[in-house]
């Protein structure tokens, strides 16, 4: 087994930032009503944490997208 290189453990650790913010924002919608569980503030501070770490949200703060 190889050893793994400090870039891959870097975007190792970046995809599993972005799947866990992804994760926090769907908790935040009820599944299959698309109503939010918790306040539009709620969702609003969860999108602002993942703004800082340099990925994008959706206007709906439902999904995130990772850096180009």
């Amino acid at each position: 087994m190889a050893a793994v290189t400090q870039k891959e453990r870097s975007a190792k650790s970046a995809r599993k930032r972005v799947a866990n913010a992804e994760e926090e924002l769907r908790l935040r919608v009820r599944p299959g009503t698309r109503q939010a569980s918790h306040s539009h503030n709620d969702r609003a501070a969860l999108a602002r944490v993942v703004l800082k770490r340099g990925n994008s949200v959706n206007a709906d703060l439902t999904k995130t997208f990772k850096k180009q």
